[in-house]
């Protein structure tokens, strides 16, 4: 091959050039980026390529509901969209990787919080002014290690047993992690309304769930 005694201006074929002829070579065998016709393209190819492997990923590191998991996925992919011109080819897939786990992170965080909320209205009075901070928190991470636990099976079945107003509210509040108003916009009643339902809702709640 007379044309190799030439320098060639592209390393990384020089690199293919010398793996073919079975030769060493120094030179890194660098992926090749694929060059696309339009942002649209490169965004369809990035999502047909992609989203199966990251909602797998999602689920594999988050013990979170596959319609929150699936949510999350999408909404990476409406970020990358809005944000295509600042990522770098090539580099698509992490960077949905770490937008899709700061979302679900910062959902899980959400729910653990109101999870040790919910926990602790059902421990007696008595009982709770003894327990310190840290044994509800073992509880709690407990609780959360094993999401499929039958005291959580027992307490979502107590759940669908509450007043439709009250269990709306719960599920809004503890199971999506919305904020009262959100809860009020979305069911067209008062903040303060939202509030004073999910107080009731966590005494009939323990009530119910002591009864089964």
């Amino acid at each position: 091959m007379a044309f190799l005694e030439n320098p060639l201006p592209d390393r990384n074929l020089k690199a293919k050039l010398d793996f073919v002829e079975g030769k060493k070579t120094t030179e890194p065998l660098t992926e090749e980026v694929p060059v696309y016709s339009s942002p649209t393209k490169r965004f369809d190819d990035i999502y047909l390529n992609h989203k199966k492997g990251l909602v797998a990923f999602a689920k594999k590191n988050f013990s979170l509901s596959d319609l929150e998991i699936e949510d999350a996925v999408q909404e990476a992919f409406m970020q990358l969209l809005k944000h295509l011109d600042e990522v770098t080819p090539g580099k698509e897939p992490g960077w949905l990787k770490k937008t899709i786990s700061n979302k679900l992170k910062r959902s899980y965080a959400i729910k653990a919080n109101r999870l040790r909320i919910l926990r602790e209205s059902f421990i007696p009075e008595q009982h709770r002014e003894m327990m310190t901070r840290n044994t509800i928190d073992h509880l709690v991470k407990k609780e959360q290690e094993d999401l499929k636990l039958q005291n959580l099976e027992k307490l979502e079945r107590c759940i669908e047993l509450l007043p439709p107003s009250y269990k709306e509210v719960v599920k809004l509040f503890f199971l999506e992690g919305m904020r009262h108003d959100a809860i009020a916009k979305k069911l067209g009643i008062e903040a303060s309304t939202s509030r004073a339902n999910l107080t009731k809702a966590i005494a009939k709640l323990r009530k119910i769930y002591n009864q089964i």
